[in-house]
C-alpha cells in the first residue's frame, strides 16, 4: 500500500509541475501577443510620422519655389 501512495504522490507532484508549466507558457504567450500588438502599433505610428515628414518636405519645396519666384519678381520690379 505504501508503494501505491508514493506513486500517487509522485503523480500528483508531476501533475503540479505540468500545470505550473502550462500556466507559465500561457502567460508567456499572452505577453508575446501583447508585445506584438504594441510593436505593430509603434510601426504604424512611425509610418504615419514618415509620411508626415514627406508631406512637410514637399510643402517646404513648394514654399521655396514660391519665395524664389517672389524674389525674382521683386528684383525685376527693382530695376
Amino acid at each position: 500500500m505504501s508503494a501505491l501512495k508514493r506513486s500517487r504522490g509522485a503523480i500528483d507532484t508531476v501533475r503540479e509541475y505540468v500545470l505550473s508549466t502550462a500556466i507559465s507558457v500561457q502567460e508567456q504567450i499572452d505577453v508575446t501577443h501583447d508585445m506584438s500588438l504594441r510593436m505593430d502599433s509603434g510601426s504604424k505610428a512611425v509610418s504615419a510620422i514618415t509620411n508626415s515628414i514627406g508631406e512637410i518636405s514637399f510643402s517646404i519645396q513648394k514654399i521655396m519655389a514660391a519665395v524664389s519666384k517672389t524674389k525674382s519678381a521683386a528684383q525685376v520690379l527693382g530695376r
